[in-house]
């Protein structure tokens, strides 16, 4: 049958008739039926395995060490027989619910002295470590009625 005919009897372009032979020509039945796309093609472990794997690092994560990427990888890349790059551990980790958790840094410098005379310093009305409110009365000076925020000790 002439390819006009078949692209007039299906509804379809003699151009999409002429590929869709080309593909039975090539890939037999496989060709007309729909095929899959998406998904995690290029995986390196299925989801579950993944979880299993980072099972072993639940105590490690858990209790006071640290445990970093740096400790992951190697037995990664032992585990799979070749190497992998950190991006690819750190996306493992975030599929499985994983998160990044640092130490809040500090100051080489820093005084804990100092920090608990600040923190003293602003117990009570919450200003006297700051200036003991000359702010705040700087500001009822230059108040002008009509404008600016209305504020609870102010009633117009």
């Amino acid at each position: 049958m002439p390819t006009a005919d078949i692209a007039r009897a299906v509804g379809f372009h003699e151009a999409t008739v002429r590929i869709v032979q080309r593909d039975f020509i090539g890939r037999g039945i496989d060709a007309l039926l729909p095929h899959q796309r998406g998904g995690r093609c290029h995986q390196l472990m299925p989801p579950d395995e993944e979880a299993a794997f980072l099972k072993g690092f639940l105590k490690a994560a858990g209790d006071a060490s640290l445990l970093t990427v740096g400790r992951i990888r190697p037995e990664l890349e032992e585990r799979l027989g070749r190497e992998v790059s950190l991006s690819t551990v750190y996306r493992m980790l975030e599929r499985n619910g994983w998160r990044k958790v640092v130490p809040r840094p500090q100051h080489p410098w820093q005084s804990k002295e100092a920090m608990e005379a600040f923190k003293k310093g602003l117990r009570g009305s919450g200003r006297e470590g700051l200036g003991g409110g000359r702010k705040e009365e700087k500001a009822a000076e230059r108040h002008v009625p009509g404008r600016g925020q209305v504020r609870p000790d102010h009633h117009p």
